[in-house]
Order: structure tokens, then C-alpha cells, then sequence
């Protein structure tokens, strides 16, 4: 994965796994986990703290040539996390029967 232009590995997933984010769940720990979140929240706001929205970055994916401005990153991430908090409150919703308002 890339962040401003440096190469960074991935936190969870391996050559031989690529899905052990999701399948290797073991060895979860919670409390560890989130600290890895903020850490990486922290280093992906470093790697653009200087840059603008419509710079140009390389982007991870199938096509090693790719890349994406800032501003595209950020309303995909905005994205993700609307995405996965709806799943999450799904799953709530199924464990105490409220519906969110």
C-alpha cells in the first residue's frame, strides 16, 4: 500500500493470505486492535498533512500503475466507513431488537 508516496506494508494481511484480516481471527485482540487503527490513522494523516485534494498518489490495487487523487481517497474511505458502520448497526439491531432512528 502506498501513503504519500512511501511503501507500506499491510498490517494483517500476508503473501500467503491475503484475507487474514478477516480470516485469521484467533488471535484477535480488541484493545490491540484499535491501537493499531490509531496508528494508522495517525500515519495516513501525516502522509497527506502537506498535500491538496487534487494531487495525485498511487493507489493500491490490482494495477500496480494506478493512481488517485486525494480527494477521491477520502470520499471512498467516507464511503467505507458509512458502509461498514450500516453493516455494523444491521448486526446490532439483530442482537437488541432496537431500530436506529
Amino acid at each position: 500500500m502506498h501513503a504519500g508516496n512511501e511503501q507500506i506494508g499491510f498490517e494483517y494481511c500476508t503473501d500467503d493470505n491475503e484475507c487474514a484480516d478477516f480470516d485469521d481471527l484467533d488471535e484477535a485482540d480488541a484493545p490491540a486492535d484499535l491501537e493499531t487503527f490509531r496508528r494508522e490513522v495517525e500515519a495516513a494523516s501525516a502522509a497527506v498533512r502537506d498535500k491538496e485534494l487534487e494531487d495525485v498518489v498511487a493507489s493500491r490495487g490490482h494495477d500496480p500503475e494506478r493512481t488517485r487523487n486525494i480527494r477521491w481517497i477520502y470520499l471512498h474511505m467516507i464511503e467505507e466507513y458509512a458502509r461498514h458502520n450500516g453493516y455494523a448497526d444491521l448486526i446490532r439491531e439483530c442482537i437488541d431488537g432496537e431500530v436506529g432512528s
